[in-house]
């Protein structure tokens, strides 16, 4: 597998404002501006540290690749180009490297990588065999977090009905998995101080409802932040650390709100339509970036966080 940046041009990258005017485009809650950053199937966004570059998930020209562009969703350059599928890519905390999955298709198994943040020196830290996604470093930069189906009889993505978080090191040495009881455990993300983690928690693979928890990083003080019917999943920190976005089926469709990190004062605010995903803050909180899911297009939007509107801290 090699990782090349080239410059690319995709067809009618242009950035977008909408409006409630036009219907069709999910509304926030409370009422904000909302930018279509892209018009062709894209996913997952992460902006970077530095704030200067987006980092998404494309199948524009074949399997899910990963590539990059500036927040206005301009000047788009490819990391990967694998046969293989890569997502869930996620900056370094120094946003010189990027880690991902990749997974085969035709096997259904997929493992983590990290690549720099310039296209060279990609390499493999799991070889579990498994289905392994979602990476999310550490504040530390030392080690990595993701959800594995190793535990499962058959571990490849569409079998699998055990799903855990473990942690690696960022050489990929001294694995162990998150003291997190039950089959299905997923989402790891740290705080930015390192010492809390959210994770998704689901009764069994085939539940409806699944929920947010915080707990200490090692493993201790599990706290049900979500405690509903719902399914509520993505969740991910603010940059303080004081409040949490993620996703929920609450109100009979997809939604983005935001709660402090208790689980206090929960707010909407971005409101379908389609199916809305991986929520995430910008590193200076004033934004959050997500994907939305409609009439089968992905596309990649942000919506600005009021610090007056954001919720607030207990």
């Amino acid at each position: 597998m090699t990782g090349l940046i080239r410059p690319i041009t995709l067809v009618n990258v242009i950035l977008a404002i909408i409006t409630n005017a036009l219907g069709q485009e999910p509304v926030p809650s409370p009422s904000a501006t909302i930018t279509q950053v892209t018009r062709v199937s894209q996913d997952e966004p992460v902006m970077s540290p530095d704030g200067k570059t987006i980092l998404f998930q494309s199948d524009i020209d074949g399997p899910f690749n990963l590539f990059m562009m500036d927040p206005e969703g301009r000047h788009v350059v490819r990391l990967t180009r694998h046969q293989t599928s890569d997502d869930g890519g996620i900056w370094s905390p120094d946003g010189k490297q990027v880690a991902f999955s990749s997974t085969d298709r035709a096997t259904g198994i997929s493992e983590i990588f990290v690549i720099s943040a310039v296209g060279s020196g990609e390499h493999q830290i799991t070889h579990d065999r498994a289905f392994n996604i979602h990476p999310a470093w550490s504040p530390d930069g030392r080690s990595i977090m993701y959800t594995s189906t190793k535990e499962s009889k058959d571990p490849r993505y569409g079998h699998a009905d055990v799903w855990q978080t473990y942690v690696v090191s960022a050489n990929g040495k001294d694995q162990h998995k998150l003291a997190v009881e039950g089959p299905v455990n997923t989402y790891g993300s740290w705080s930015p101080d390192g010492t809390k983690i959210l994770i998704r928690r689901k009764p069994s693979n085939d539940s409806k409802i699944s929920q947010v928890y915080a707990m200490n990083s090692d493993g201790t003080g599990l706290t049900n932040l979500t405690n509903d019917s719902s399914y509520n999943r993505y969740p991910s920190w603010s940059p303080s650390g004081r409040q949490i976005v993620f996703t929920s089926d609450r109100a009979g469709h997809s939604q983005i709100l935001i709660m402090n990190a208790d689980g206090s004062d929960t707010k909407v605010w971005v409101d379908g339509p389609g199916t809305l995903t991986a929520p995430r803050f910008t590193p200076d909180g004033k934004t959050i970036l997500y994907s939305r899911d409609f009439e089968n297009e992905l596309k990649i939007f942000s919506v600005p966080v009021p610090e007056s509107q954001a919720p607030a801290a207990k």
